[in-house]
């Protein structure tokens, strides 16, 4: 699992801000820099989705 300053570092090494990563996924930029600022868990809806995709979380409910 990534930590957030990992997840930024990744960004910033291929030219994209967190912004950009979110419009580019369909997502609300506000949402992914709440849950890399971790004022979102990540435990269910777009949050959870959002952790996943950048690797901060694992998809535990992905089938076998």
């Amino acid at each position: 699992m990534k930590t957030p300053a990992e997840v930024r570092a990744y960004l910033k090494s291929i030219g994209k801000s967190a912004a950009q990563w979110a419009r580019d996924h369909g997502y609300s930029p506000i949402e992914v820099h709440r849950v890399l600022g971790g004022y979102t868990k990540g435990r269910s809806g777009n949050a959870r989705e959002i952790a996943i995709k950048l690797g901060m979380k694992e998809d535990k409910r992905q089938a076998a």
